[in-house]
């Protein structure tokens, strides 16, 4: 609820300050009617003793008490039985209209502190069990004794051994059966201070750090929270960091907080008070002198423009700084792609003074600006926005000339040479450019050298580094490159690779048939890059291999479709790579086609069947003729079927060669039905036959 730099489990705040606090099953009790109820397990919750060292014991316990009901409160002193603290049981309030009338001028403080002006929604929060409404409640006695969640023995029989048990009633008084017990040795334990306290500050802004033992350490178990505190030197009133509470840790050893104090320049006292459930502190928390400098940097500008408003003088402007304690401004100056900068004012420019003229010390180069603002403290802010601006030196220098190539074929390189006169004062080196010629057009330049290379003369390996395919065509051209960029015209030369070699064949060709009289046929380009042309033919193995030309193709076209082919009949196809020169690559050769049917082929017709009677010279059967208009070389086979019914199943009977057109079963009766399918040369049947019935002739 209250602004905290660290969370505790709340659970855990209870649980560990004692290893035994739980509720507990009484068998030493009073034989009064109205305790029976005492030996009922109380579950999960728990009750914590903090003796406090004015005599008082703090009663905390974490029970969510139901709505109407309350408490009572026993205490047993070193064993001699059970008394009954509480005439009247304790009942905490029911809404937050009682909660604030039973706090009066302590739910201002809370609501202050917590931003909550409805108390019924405050109420409600408070009894919802959650981590912060318990570490609320354990903060302040008071809201905690107006919920129900402490208790106060004010005459607690301090130095002694003593039991205590809270007891639940309803809104009867009768006891129902949730019981709470602990003892403890009423002494109260002093937290222990902390160690290693630890201030910086930037400006008003204080950071505060300290050590404090980890949870469980004695004299430490049952310290939930500190109160870092602080106070001017000179003064004794003494100040809370914090409004809220901040909330110790069970992982932590080092601890820290940031917070403003009222004023720089000034020395200060600062502690931190570790505090338990009971509210005490150390005894004499360790204190540290520390003095808050004036050392916090104006703020940075942003805004700052600069422009060019001659060949090499820039204006650089800025906007008036809004911290109260500046003092002027300091201009710096750096170069592009360099971190340090320099200062360009002497002095600090005044705060009426938005504007700085500044001339270059030379062209040709991009400047950095910056501006910070100086305090009265003599600390400078950070940099503002930089702004980059280029001054341009946009002289060019002479072009060069006399740009020669030549090709040397014993070492496959091409040498360039030029003649030039360099200004030595903005000169920066020369550009050498190569492009391959496709058709009629470079594809793009590549440069060979670095622009500061002061050579008038260079060796060229090709694109690759191993040399030049023969028959390409470059374009070589040179520019000269100024000490500020500047680049001269270029000079261009052309030149060709001499061709001597034949070009090698395309790696692959493949050929392939697309319907019943024509194929398709596409080949890989080859690895030379001066093919002009391919020629592609025809060869047929059974005509002496006579090869007829089919097409001579551009080289950018490398498939063609051949047409008018003969069924059955096998074929090759080749190609061959032709250069600028005339050079013919040795031919590729395809695999075999052959052209075939596509289609399965035409039902038979003119289908007999007929059944014959046993006779002395011939036995029982059936025969069956049919005509076919397939020609006999697209034929493969003709399969037979036979059912018993002209809708029934069909099953396969014999497979006939393509030379025959009859068929005897012998297994055959009068009535059965038969259909016969002429299967082509692809292997597929006619698409349909029709069924005819054997009937005695």
């Amino acid at each position: 609820m209250f602004k905290s730099s660290f969370l505790l489990a709340a659970a855990l705040l209870l649980t560990v300050v004692r290893q035994d606090v739980q509720a507990q099953t009484q068998t030493q009790l009073q034989p009064r009617q109205s305790e029976s109820v005492l030996s009922a397990q109380a579950g999960s919750s728990v009750l914590v003793i903090a003796p406090h060292q004015d005599g008082r014991v703090f009663l905390f316990h974490n029970y969510n008490v139901p709505l109407a009901h309350g408490f009572k409160v026993y205490r047993n002193t070193e064993g001699t039985g059970w008394e009954l603290l509480t005439e009247e049981p304790v009942f905490p309030v029911q809404n937050g209209g009682q909660l604030r009338m039973r706090l009066r001028e302590g739910w201002h403080s809370i609501s202050r502190d917590t931003g909550i002006d409805d108390a019924q929604a405050f109420f409600l929060m408070m009894r919802s069990g959650t981590a912060d409404a318990l570490v609320t409640l354990l903060t302040l006695p008071d809201l905690a004794q107006a919920m129900g969640t402490l208790y106060i023995d004010e005459n607690a029989p301090y130095g002694r051994l003593a039991a205590y048990r809270m007891v639940m009633v309803n809104e009867f008084g009768l006891a129902t059966g949730t019981v709470l017990e602990n003892e403890a040795m009423l002494e109260a334990r002093l937290p222990l201070p902390v160690t290693g306290l630890e201030a910086k500050n930037d400006g008003r802004t204080v950071t505060l750090s300290w050590d404090y033992p980890a949870l469980n350490t004695p004299g430490t178990e049952e310290v939930f929270r500190f109160r870092p505190r602080f106070r001017r030197t000179n003064e004794s009133r003494e100040r809370n960091v914090l409004p809220g509470v901040m909330l110790r840790t069970d992982s932590s050893t080092r601890f820290q907080i940031t917070f403003d104090v009222p004023a720089t320049n000034t020395e200060y006292e600062f502690w931190v008070e570790p505090q338990n459930l009971a509210g005490q502190t150390s005894e004499e928390p360790g204190r540290l002198t520390f003095f808050v400098a004036d050392n916090a940097a104006p703020a940075a500008l942003s805004g700052v423009t600069a422009s060019l408003i001659s060949e090499d003088t820039i204006e650089i402007t800025w906007p008036a700084s809004t911290n109260v304690d500046a003092a002027g401004y300091h201009v710096y100056r750096g170069f592009a792609g360099e971190e340090e900068m320099i200062r360009l004012t002497p002095e600090p420019e005044n705060l009426f003074a938005f504007s700085l003229i500044d001339q270059v010390p030379m062209r040709g180069r991009q400047y950095r600006y910056a501006v910070r603002v100086l305090g009265q403290n003599g600390i400078e802010s950070n940099n503002s926005n930089v702004v980059n601006v280029a001054v341009p030196d946009l002289r060019r220098p002479d072009p060069v000339y006399a740009l020669e190539a030549a090709f040397d074929a014993e070492n496959k390189t091409v040498t360039l040479q030029w003649l030039h006169e360099p200004d030595a004062e903005n000169f920066r080196g020369y550009r050498v450019l190569r492009s391959l010629i496709s058709g009629h057009t470079a594809n793009g330049y590549a440069q060979l050298s670095s622009s500061s290379m002061s050579e008038q003369q260079l060796s060229d390996r090709g694109p690759s580094g191993l040399g030049f395919e023969e028959g390409r065509t470059f374009v070589y051209g040179v520019a000269v490159v100024s000490s500020t960029g500047q680049v001269s015209d270029t000079l261009f030369t052309r030149l060709q690779i001499p061709v001597i070699t034949p070009p090698e064949p395309p790696s692959a060709i493949h050929a392939e048939l697309r319907g019943e009289t024509h194929a398709y046929i596409s080949w890989s380009s080859s690895p030379s890059l001066d093919v002009t042309h391919y020629r592609l033919e025809k060869i047929t193995p059974d005509d002496s291999e006579q090869a007829v030309t089919l097409a001579t193709l551009p080289a950018n076209n490398r498939s063609f479709t051949a047409r008018g082919l003969e069924l059955s009949r096998p074929y090759l196809f080749a190609v061959t790579a032709i250069d600028s020169a005339g050079n013919q690559s040795v031919v590729l050769q395809s695999t075999m086609v052959v052209p075939q049917r596509v289609t399965p082929p035409a039902p038979v017709h003119n289908f007999q069947v007929r059944a014959r009677q046993a006779s002395e010279a011939d036995p029982a059967r059936v025969s069956l003729a049919w005509q076919t208009r397939e020609p006999r070389e697209s034929i493969s086979s003709f399969r037979v079927y036979r059912s018993n019914q002209a809708s029934g199943v069909f099953e396969a009977i014999a497979e006939l060669s393509s030379e025959t057109s009859r068929y005897d079963d012998p297994d055959g009766r009068p009535g059965q039905w038969y259909k016969v399918y002429p299967i082509g040369t692809n292997g597929q049947p006619a698409r349909d036959a029709r069924a005819v019935q054997a009937v005695l002739r």
